[in-house]
């Protein structure tokens, strides 16, 4: 095992944008009911104000399974 990046102790936040309004939220890991799977993580809420699917990331780009890229 190798250490990657030394993390932090504290919330993790998460933004969305709205697919249909395009408000933008940010929410806390806790809020959200987040989904992993091999492709990342991922949580999706319903807007608050027009009902449409909000995607919510990792603020800090982790919730993609590029945000190490593998060495060349």
């Amino acid at each position: 095992m190798r250490l990657v990046k030394i993390g932090k102790k504290g919330e993790k936040k998460w933004k969305g944008t709205c697919t249909g309004c395009g408000a933008k939220f940010e929410a806390t890991e806790k809020e959200l009911n987040v989904t992993y799977d091999r492709d990342g993580s991922l949580a999706q809420e319903d807007c608050t104000q027009c009902g449409q699917t909000v995607n919510f990331y990792a603020a800090d780009g982790s919730s993609s399974r590029d945000s190490y890229p593998e060495e060349r």
